[in-house]
């Protein structure tokens, strides 16, 4: 498996998530500080993230 390109909202997401908790813990808000210098080789759009069906290996275990 390769990636080509990487969901960088989705990374900065899920990096909230560990500062934010889950349950009762759970801070309502995490504010990202520092992220405004992204460089990329390529552009890319959220129709490059898409995957076909012969490539989706979950779709079988739902």
């Amino acid at each position: 498996m390769q990636v080509k390109f990487t969901a960088v909202v989705d990374e900065l997401a899920s990096a909230a998530e560990l500062v934010m908790g889950q349950g009762k813990e759970a801070i309502p808000v995490a504010i990202i500080k520092g992220f405004n210098n992204l460089v990329v080789d390529e552009p890319s759009s959220s129709h490059s993230l898409n995957i076909s069906e012969d490539e989706d290996l979950f779709k079988n275990a739902l």
